[in-house]
């Protein structure tokens, strides 16, 4: 089966560095149809004073999963570590990232552990 450009990484980063809006609105301006989901990308994070909440509509559960994967998860989770990092995270495996966290975070293993359950499944 052919993946869907929403399942590539250089996909996201070239959304990132036209500075394409992916947190709200339609996304790449397609119109709302029968298989469009709207998501309510939301980040409250007091570390870093960021706020981020919108609604944006996303064509196809692919490119929620991508949007997900990529962008919102990265962003978030590296935020609770990396309080002086951009606003925005793009992520291609976060894998080596929760290690890093593991080692530098003991006493944050459980957190840790449950922030890769939902990665694992939108990156799956």
């Amino acid at each position: 089966m052919k993946q869907s450009k929403y399942q590539h990484y250089d996909y996201w980063i070239g959304k990132t560095e036209k500075e394409e809006n992916l947190w709200f609105g339609l996304f790449e301006n397609k119109p709302i149809n029968s298989e469009s989901i709207l998501v309510a990308p939301t980040i409250l994070n007091p570390y870093k004073n960021q706020h981020e909440g919108a609604y944006a509509v996303y064509p196809n559960v692919k490119s929620v999963l991508g949007f997900l994967t990529y962008i919102y998860l990265p962003t978030a989770f590296c935020g609770l570590f990396d309080h002086d990092s951009a606003d925005y995270i793009i992520g291609d495996d976060l894998d080596d990232f929760f290690r890093e966290q593991k080692i530098n975070n003991p006493n944050k293993v459980e957190m840790i552990k449950q922030m890769e359950s939902p990665y694992n499944d939108a990156h799956a």
